[in-house]
Parts: C-alpha cells; sequence; structure tokens
C-alpha cells in the first residue's frame, strides 16, 4: 500500500481479525519483516494458552487465570 496507513474501514469492519498490517512495497522491509515475526509469535503464544484453558479446564492442577484481554497494539 505505499505510503498508505491501515484504512479506518479495517478498524470499523475488522473486529475479528488476529492483526492486520501494510507494508510499503511488495518486497518488506527489515523492520516490517521483524514486526511480523514479533506478531505471529504472540498469537502462537497466545494460541498455547487458549488450548491450555480449553483441554484443561476440568484439571484440578490447571493454571487459573483471573482476567484475560485482547490489547490494541498499533505502530506507525
Amino acid at each position: 500500500m505505499k505510503e498508505t496507513p491501515l484504512p479506518g474501514r479495517l478498524f470499523r469492519h475488522g473486529a475479528h481479525f488476529d492483526f492486520m498490517l501494510s507494508w510499503k512495497s511488495y518486497e518488506p522491509e527489515e523492520y516490517e519483516w521483524n514486526a511480523l515475526r514479533e506478531i505471529v509469535q504472540e498469537e502462537i503464544d497466545a494460541s498455547k494458552k487458549l488450548e491450555e484453558m480449553i483441554f484443561n479446564s476440568r484439571n484440578k492442577m490447571r493454571e487459573k487465570f483471573f482476567y484475560g484481554s485482547q490489547a490494541l497494539a498499533l505502530e506507525p
């Protein structure tokens, strides 16, 4: 999308996206790759926690959580 930022309609209609990004060109720059790697790693970690919660919900020795949150991270 070159210098164009993420459009506002993505935020209005994209409530169920895990993440959104826009690279400046077809070939991403190093900082864009690094951002993608970090996002994917965070998504993998979150998925593992959800899997643990879902499949061990009846185990008395399970890890017990007291809150859940989906953070909004924006990078200029």
